[in-house]
């Protein structure tokens, strides 16, 4: 068990690390609807996880009956996503950070938004983002392959759900205790994100792009030893 926490927790603060939910839910606290808007996004964005979440556990539990059990028993595929991801990476290298001033348009934009549409946006942030996706496999493939049965698995999942969901609950909480006093920190940290964001993406995906590749390839050319993650 704590051999397997040791790789779920650090693959969850990874996913949790995007800053576009945390400026997202900064945003819609300052629309003309704040605790409707972010918290019908927070909860849809959280679904959207769970589906995901659900979606590949199952997935996973479904090819195991294909390639078994054992560690690394997905390494291809492993190391697919995670050359992707490293693709991903110097692409977004060679990109120009987006300018500040799309960001102020957007939150113009979404100051009159209603809770149906922030919902909406909320879900599918949640369930089409590829790192989330790519995690959550992950999480749910070291599940299945330490052995431990389904309870372990559903554990690990909701674990990593409950890590991606920290980053919107956290302020929204804090929002409906303090309002007053909590707008300025999150202008602050929103700005921050914005900033910033680019090099947050490269970090992220980088980190991502490296374990998944180091992880696929140990398995594919047979470098781990039979049994250990």
């Amino acid at each position: 068990m704590a051999a397997l926490l040791a790789h779920v927790l650090p693959l969850a603060v990874i996913g949790a690390l995007m800053p576009t939910r945390l400026a997202m839910v900064a945003v819609l606290l300052g629309s003309h609807r704040p605790r409707a808007n972010a918290i019908a996004f927070s909860l849809a964005c959280t679904a959207g996880y769970l589906a995901v979440a659900l979606l590949s556990g199952v997935a996973r539990t479904a090819a195991s009956r294909l390639v078994g059990v054992a560690p690394h028993s997905l390494a291809p595929l492993e190391l697919l996503l995670g050359l992707g991801f490293l693709a991903v990476l110097a692409l977004t290298l060679l990109r120009r950070p987006r300018s500040r001033t799309g960001s102020s348009r957007l939150a113009e934009q979404l100051g009159g938004i209603r809770p149906q549409r922030a919902a909406l946006m909320g879900l599918g942030l949640g369930a089409l983002s590829l790192r989330n996706v790519a995690v959550l496999l992950e999480v749910a493939t070291l599940a299945v392959e330490s052995g431990l049965g389904r309870t372990v698995l559903l554990g690990m999942l909701s674990l990593t759900v409950l890590i991606f969901s920290l980053p919107m609950l956290l302020p929204i909480a804090a929002y409906l205790l303090v309002s007053d006093r909590i707008m300025p920190v999150l202008a602050s940290a929103r700005a921050s994100l914005e900033r910033n964001a680019h090099w947050i993406t490269v970090v992220v995906t980088g980190l991502l792009g490296a374990y998944l590749t180091a992880r696929g390839a140990l398995g594919f050319f047979s470098f781990s030893a039979p049994g250990t993650y």
